[in-house]
């Protein structure tokens, strides 16, 4: 997990070094893993969103993702919610947009843990238990 948070904040550094004169930018970016093992999770489908501002990519081969907002409609303080969905696995993380230390840009970290979804699990047990109560009851 820390080799990835340490390719993010490289990449954060190449962003910056790229548009260091640009002060109209901000980038969000983080990496999606697996909450049970920590692993990255590839090729999730990652929605971005910082004051109604909606922004869509896909985690790379390491889990990471990068999008960028004018500073005018994502600035310093909002709130970026960044939600995955990949498979099974979903997730939703917020992190707060601040002033970078390497150039004159915004930016947020915002890393997302991914848990399964256990609806379709949960909805199939419970159709199971009410069929068995029904014939237990009709039994009767």
């Amino acid at each position: 997990m820390k080799k990835t948070f340490n390719r993010a904040l490289l990449l954060a550094l190449v962003l910056t070094s790229f548009s260091s004169a640009e002060t109209n930018i901000t980038y969000v970016m983080g990496v999606i893993y697996d909450a049970s093992d920590y692993t990255p999770v590839p090729g999730a489908n990652v929605s971005i969103t910082c004051n109604n501002i909606h922004s869509k990519t896909i985690s790379d081969y390491h889990g990471a993702y990068s999008t960028q907002f004018r500073t005018s409609n994502c600035k310093i303080g909002d709130t970026a919610i960044v939600s995955a969905v990949k498979g099974d696995l979903s997730g939703t993380a917020k992190g707060i947009v601040h002033p970078s230390q390497v150039s004159f840009i915004n930016l947020a970290i915002v890393h997302v843990p991914m848990t399964p979804e256990f609806g379709f699990i949960i909805g199939t047990l419970t159709l199971f238990a009410s069929i068995g109560i029904f014939f237990i009851i009709r039994r009767q």
